[in-house]
């Protein structure tokens, strides 16, 4: 069955159920498989987006029919409206994923939070998250292949937090081999002036380059929690200043990495991820 042919069954079969179509693209219709959603927004104009991959396209049901703006339904704005990227956000049990859900889906993202080799490899952009601890982190990576799969990603990925350290090539904590994306490894701040380690808190990112921080301002604030830093390289790209200067952000082909948490940077992290999906 063509996508013509879905749409088509898809308005003979709500029209045989009484159901008018929606005059805007604030209402959905909603036909669902065990594999995919489609969502009809404006079933006038055959106007459809795919929200989850499809494995059949033969037999359709209608499950449901929503009638909502998104602002006012979280679960309607989450899963199924305004979908314009597929963001596979990898799920190894690490932390801050919540967050990052909910920057992501104010920008209009679908995202999918999973460990599938499938899913993360037919993904559109692929956010690597992480908060913890790096030794702990590895494990849970390797015991789905995962770190396998990350690096032979050919979409733009971002790694946060964690995830930045775990895409160099070894961290200093718990002398933990990583996945050697970036050839450099993740050392532990030593403080110098009675810094508190971990730095937690805002502080100023400099030296900016690459397309993640177009229109964004030199020594602008973003948000940091860390006790390990990757120092300065020709991968670097932005630095930041605590006890040294060290790499807030990294960049090396489809890989971009951010030390800092851009979901809880306010504007300038929201524009940061804006950017990410534009690449």
């Amino acid at each position: 069955m063509t996508m013509p042919d879905i749409i088509i069954s898809a308005m003979l079969f709500l029209s045989s159920a009484g159901v008018s179509s929606p005059t805007n693209g604030s209402r959905c219709y909603i036909l669902s498989n065990a594999n995919s959603y489609y969502v009809f927004r404006n079933l006038q104009n055959s106007h459809f987006r795919l929200v989850l991959p499809c494995k059949s396209t033969n037999i359709f049901f209608l499950s449901k029919i929503l009638f909502s703006h998104p602002a006012k339904n979280p679960y309607l704005c989450k899963k199924l409206y305004c979908t314009k990227v597929k963001i596979a956000i990898i799920d190894y049990k690490a932390g801050n994923i919540k967050s990052v859900e909910a920057a992501l889906q104010r920008l209009g993202c679908q995202t999918v939070l999973t460990k599938s080799h499938d899913i993360i490899k037919s993904a559109d952009k692929v956010i690597f998250p992480g908060v913890g601890n790096a030794g702990a982190a590895m494990e849970a990576l390797k015991a789905e292949k995962l770190d396998l799969l990350i690096p032979t990603l050919r979409q733009p990925v971002l790694g946060i937090c964690l995830g930045m350290q775990l895409m160099c090539r070894h961290s200093e904590e718990e002398d933990t081999d990583a996945l050697g994306i970036f050839d450099v490894d993740v050392v532990r701040f030593v403080p110098k002036n009675g810094e508190k380690i971990p730095q937690m808190g805002w502080n100023q990112i400099f030296g900016l380059r690459t397309p993640l921080y177009d229109g964004v301002g030199e020594k602008s604030f973003v948000y940091f929690v860390h006790s390990y830093m990757v120092p300065v390289f020709d991968g670097t790209a932005a630095t930041c200043d605590y006890t040294v200067q060290f790499s807030a952000s990294i960049e090396k082909n489809n890989f971009y990495g951010t030390q800092f948490h851009p979901e809880k940077s306010g504007a300038v992290g929201h524009k940061i991820l804006e950017n990410f999906l534009k690449i």
